[in-house]
């Protein structure tokens, strides 16, 4: 019985060894799947923070041509408006010209239907 007791231990000893080494392996595994997952994980936030900032440029280059041709735009009304105030200002005198050459032209043909000639004195 003794022999047995001592076949069962040395049994018992061999199996908790074998126990503990495949623990200590799925240990092993566990951390280098856990490394492998990191590390995927790590280069996907790289790849992400990369593009990120890659979208931003491209908002801030869009919100800048935005900007450029607002400002374009607004420059271009100026002028139109400066363009058209110099127009209105332009028929505003040719307006106010004409009317004080007709009432020029009127006094000097006499106004009385004369024709333009003088009047016939004796």
């Amino acid at each position: 019985m003794e022999k047995e007791n001592t076949e069962l231990y040395r049994n018992y000893s061999l199996l908790q060894s074998q126990l503990n080494q495949l623990e200590r392996e799925n240990a092993a595994r566990a951390t280098e799947a856990n490394n492998n997952k990191k590390m995927k994980l790590e280069a996907e936030i790289h790849k992400l923070n990369q593009e990120k900032r890659q979208l931003e440029k491209i908002i801030e280059q869009r919100e800048q041509n935005y900007l450029q041709k607002y400002k374009m735009f607004e420059s271009q009304l100026n002028i139109l408006r400066e363009q058209l105030d110099a127009e209105r200002r332009r028929r505003r005198e040719i307006t106010a010209f004409g009317a004080t050459f007709q009432t020029a032209n009127r006094r000097s043909s006499g106004g009385g239907g004369g024709g333009g000639k003088p009047p016939f004195r004796i």
